[in-house]
């Protein structure tokens, strides 16, 4: 008989049985609309604020859509990881916390390297299924790979596209260098030789008109080539290591497999039979040949005969 498709009501049913799960999620939504309602009674350029706080906030639904589509179910371990992170997030864009812990934005992209290829073995496993060898395995880790990298990649895409246009935004954000190299500033110019000047103090930038418009301390400014390229480089570190941990784990018995990766709970997920299961067909099998073989040849009708 086909199993009956499970609604999402039901799966909402099911999932709210669970607890903790239901107050974690619930901490996370009072501090997001909290935030969301402290940056409203501010007002005036907080609005922005609001926004980011909304799109925290449907974190929540998005998880119980995501498992009920994909057919996973992730651990609280998990779960607990993807809620601090968006936290950290949020702090950071909106409360400061980029500033006063220097190095969270690259932390947060490291943990994106995690994030998004735990995501990414989920959404092949909705397709396929557990993997049952080690064939499948790395071909599952290959494709998580790529996929939080494409991600990453449509981040920095969507970041270079907010800064350019709302002159609010400095989502690459731009870093002081003291030298630059460059076959621009070469003469003659060409693509063969660069002209490399180090031990910058200070730039100043002028109009047309020769009027001193700003003067950058400490160096040169590099607008967001570096952070774009340190948040790509930093997403691909961890992904790497993330995919040779769970290839060690796989090695040593999959004990933490079940916590970093969420489970599939879908029919492409039930196991291979067992040797007692197939050695049951194959028997059954043979013995219903055998009495097919034994069978004696009925005899035709006489009018078949006649004719």
């Amino acid at each position: 008989m086909e199993k009956q498709k499970q609604t999402f009501a039901n799966y909402f049913k099911e999932r709210g049985k669970n607890v903790f799960l239901d107050v974690l999620l619930g901490l996370y939504a009072l501090f997001c609309a909290g935030a969301i309602i402290y940056f409203a009674v501010l007002g005036g350029e907080h609005f922005r604020d609001c926004l980011i706080g909304l799109s925290y906030l449907a974190v929540v639904p998005v998880f119980y859509l995501a498992e009920y589509i994909l057919k996973i179910r992730a651990s609280l371990v998990y779960i607990i990881f993807i809620l601090v992170y968006c936290v950290f997030c949020f702090l950071g864009a909106s409360f400061n916390f980029y500033t006063t812990i220097p190095c969270l934005d690259d932390i947060l992209h490291m943990c994106w390297g995690l994030l998004f290829t735990s995501l990414g073995f989920c959404v092949i496993k909705a397709f396929l299924g557990e993997p049952k060898t080690w064939g499948q395995f790395f071909a599952y880790l290959i494709f998580s790979a790529g996929f939080c990298m494409i991600a990453a990649i449509v981040w920095e895409i969507y970041e270079f596209t907010m800064d350019n246009i709302f002159p609010n935004f400095d989502m690459q954000e731009d870093v002081i260098v003291n030298s630059v190299h460059s076959f621009m500033l070469h003469e003659p110019y060409d693509h063969m030789h660069t002209l490399r000047i180090d031990g910058i103090a200070y730039t100043q930038l002028y109009d047309a008109d020769g009027n001193l418009l700003y003067t950058i301390q400490g160096g040169y400014l590099d607008t967001g080539r570096i952070d774009t390229m340190m948040d790509l480089i930093w997403c691909f570190i961890l992904t790497a290591v993330f995919c040779g941990c769970l290839t060690l784990d796989k090695k040593l018995g999959g004990k933490l497999y079940p916590y970093l990766i969420p489970a599939y709970v879908g029919d492409k997920g039930k196991q291979p039979e067992t040797a007692e299961t197939a050695e049951s067909a194959e028997t059954a099998e043979t013995a219903e040949s055998a009495e097919t073989a034994e069978t004696p040849e009925q005899p035709l009708p006489d009018d078949t005969k006649n004719a």
